[in-house]
């Protein structure tokens, strides 16, 4: 099992990567946000890592009250109440969290919540916990529409109780397609603030990662020390809490990363809201040079590939970087234009000496067959 990995976007940049016409990207201004927080019921039995409903936590663009607690590692709760500017919001959703673990910043013999007291070091104390190499996994199931028809970004909130462990993070649906690349998360020494990691690799430290543009009515997170994303002598991929949080504003299709290898690409990109693509006016452009690609659309998904060997008569070097621009409009009428980047990867080729004689030549063709039969004399064939 492999996933690409990609960087975190900034603040700022992310409202240029999404096409989100709004600065407010998180929306907590005037919008809705469900908020899960785990081990509530550290450090071991204690309950210090229990919100109250009016407890108002998280990082600034995304704080809230009415966090949904969850306690040991693994189990279900049903009826999550979503916070609307402090107001609590009975819905239908449900999450259920499976863990090797769960394990406590503080309190268990390693100190590693440097949170002033208050809700902040209540949201960071408890955390679902992995061994190396194992896998924790969260689904979130009935997402309600305040959500998913203005789409949301998810806020993973991510410190264990010693610096420098690390995993890896990433999004899929129930069926296990990606929804994000994977990030790679490390954990810093003794925060007393929040500080995103960029998720690019093990080297930047933070304590929570932001992936952007979701529509998804159910939402797999992962947190692996497996697939070679564990890091440090004890590989950890903690994970203390998820937050969904509704995108507000003006609303914009969701480029995908694109894909592939020297002979071509697939990218993806997702309606949002009202933001439906129409399929037709996708335009691409690849190293700045008009292609034509093939364009379809499913559901709320269009996929645009493009076969550069078909198409050109040409393969993309290993270990290149392209650049692609995505050109599109909604059908409301809105332009939008996309950069993305895609890497190749390393691969070998076949060299001419390999060629395949042609089929007019005289000879013959030779098959070779394996059976479980013992041959009834040496040398010969079953």
């Amino acid at each position: 099992m492999q996933r690409r990995k990609k960087s975190s976007l900034a603040l700022a940049a992310a409202v240029v990567s999404l096409g989100l016409a709004s600065p407010s990207l998180f929306g907590f201004g005037g919008g809705y946000s469900l908020g899960i927080n785990f081990g509530a019921d550290e450090p071991n039995g204690a309950g210090d890592g229990t919100l109250n409903p009016g407890d108002i936590a998280g990082i600034t663009e995304a704080a809230q009250a009415n966090w949904n607690n969850t306690s040991g590692a693994t189990g279900t709760l049903d009826n999550l109440v979503l916070d609307n500017k402090g107001t609590a919001v009975p819905s239908s959703a449900s999450v259920q969290w499976s863990a090797n673990g769960s394990w406590s910043t503080t309190g268990r013999g390693e100190e590693n919540n440097g949170f002033p007291a208050g809700p902040d070091r209540t949201l960071m104390i408890g955390y679902l916990d992995t061994g190396a190499p194992t896998t924790t996994t969260v689904t979130i199931s009935n997402i309600p529409a305040e959500l998913t028809d203005s789409g949301y970004n998810v806020v993973l909130y991510a410190l264990g109780g010693v610096a420098d462990r690390g995993g890896g993070y990433w999004l899929e649906a129930p069926d296990g397609t990606p929804l994000s690349d994977v990030k790679l998360v490390t954990a810093p020494s003794n925060p007393g603030e929040y500080i995103e990691d960029p998720g690019e690799d093990h080297n930047d430290t933070g304590n929570y990662v932001v992936f952007y543009g979701l529509s998804a009515p159910t939402l797999v997170i992962k947190a692996s020390t497996d697939f070679g994303y564990g890091y440090g002598g004890t590989q950890r991929a903690p994970l203390n809490a998820v937050q969904l949080v509704q995108i507000t504003g003006e609303s914009a299709p969701v480029f995908r990363s694109p894909s592939g290898d020297g002979a071509g690409f697939v990218l993806n990109i997702d309606d949002l809201g009202d933001a439906v693509v129409a399929p037709s006016t996708v335009t691409v452009k690849l190293d700045g040079a008009d292609i034509t690609p093939t364009v379809n659309k499913s559901g709320t998904r269009t996929t645009v590939s493009y076969d550069v060997f078909a198409s050109e008569g040409r393969f993309l070097p290993a270990n290149s970087t392209h650049d692609v621009e995505v050109t599109l409009k909604t059908t409301d009428n809105r332009t939008f234009t996309q950069a993305l980047q895609l890497s190749v990867g390393a691969y070998n080729t076949i060299g001419p000496e390999y060629k395949i004689s042609s089929a007019s030549d005289p000879g013959m063709n030779v098959g070779t067959y394996q059976t479980q039969e013992v041959p009834p004399y040496l040398n010969s064939t079953a």
